[in-house]
């Protein structure tokens, strides 16, 4: 089992505190490996939460891409 922080620390109002730590060092270290371009598209997408059945289920995000497909940020 992977823990990423204490399950006494729980928040209460965010629904991800169990990864919070994880999704904020992702966000850092996107960001600092970003090359600004001129054009980026800002999207909404599903996170499945269970991969054998097609996503109906599971966590929205919104996403900022290049048009390469680089991934810059995400909430």
């Amino acid at each position: 089992f992977i823990h990423f922080t204490d399950n006494l620390n729980d928040t209460g109002g965010d629904k991800l505190w169990k990864i919070r730590p994880l999704i904020n060092l992702l966000q850092e270290r996107f960001i600092s490996h970003f090359v600004p371009v001129k054009n980026l598209s800002y999207d909404e997408c599903m996170v499945a939460c269970n991969s054998a059945k097609p996503i109906k289920v599971g966590y929205k995000m919104l996403c900022l891409n290049t048009p390469c497909g680089y991934l810059a940020n995400f909430d």
